[in-house]
């Protein structure tokens, strides 16, 4: 038989097994219309939806015995060591999500990998966090794709719920100079006072009564400005010490 004609018999079989439902047609059979609308009615069974919830609230009870253990997590003190439980929480979740589309279809254990790789060397992402959320959304965009609807929804929605109960916060450094030695112990206790009026909460101090000198490590909202920070301090300590805020 020439090559042609070999070619030509080759892809006949192909197309014939696609249009069977076989083969590579068996392989894509997530794509079909039934598929789609079967998909929809996951969400009225009762034991498969509760599953997933149940898979997906245990992945972050269990994620919060980690990211809370109290042998680390009162010791953060720079911006990353601060938001790595809120990073922990996310990652909890896209974990528990692969899991479950992987158990629907596990040719996608191999995209995921693909993906992975993808987004850790192709793509500026910044922070751990902003990767964690990145992959989120990408696991949503497969279980969509896979018409894991039920998957997909709750998926989006317990990854909403999180970022909305764990919302960035800026970390600031505040510096205060020029304390004279007996009035040290009262500025220390003000200087944190003040800090935690602004709606700033300190995690971590640092005295050094031979330099005179204090630094807060805190942690505030997005509306909090260093100038809240810095008046509320000047309010209790007076004018008579420099204070210095700035972002971590």
């Amino acid at each position: 038989m020439a090559l042609p004609d070999l070619g030509h018999c080759l892809l006949q079989s192909t197309l014939d097994s696609l249009v069977a439902g076989s083969g590579i047609g068996e392989a894509s059979r997530g794509l079909r219309w039934e598929s789609f609308l079967a998909s929809w009615s996951d969400f009225a069974d009762y034991r498969s939806m509760l599953r997933l919830i149940v898979g997906l609230l245990l992945s972050v009870v269990l994620t919060a015995i980690i990211a809370f253990h109290p042998r680390r997590y009162p010791q953060g003190i720079t911006a990353d060591e601060i938001a790595y439980p809120r990073t922990l929480f996310v990652y909890g979740i896209v974990g528990a999500m692969i899991a479950e589309a992987v158990v629907i279809h596990p040719p996608v254990a191999f995209v995921v990998f693909g993906i992975g790789g993808l987004l850790r060397f192709r793509t500026n992402v910044g922070a751990a966090s902003d990767t964690g959320q990145l992959i989120l959304v990408t696991i949503i965009g497969i279980a969509c794709g896979l018409h894991a609807f039920p998957l997909a929804v709750l998926g989006a929605g317990m990854g909403w719920l999180l970022l909305y109960l764990l919302p960035p916060r800026v970390t600031y450094l505040v510096d205060i100079q020029g304390i004279r030695r007996d009035e040290f112990a009262e500025v220390l206790r003000k200087g944190a006072e003040g800090v935690a009026a602004s709606g700033c909460s300190v995690v971590h101090t640092r005295s050094r009564r031979s330099k005179n000198r204090i630094t807060f490590v805190g942690v505030a909202p997005l509306e909090v400005t260093e100038e809240d920070i810095e008046e509320k301090i000047l309010e209790r300590v007076g004018a008579d010490v420099e204070v210095e805020v700035g972002q971590e």
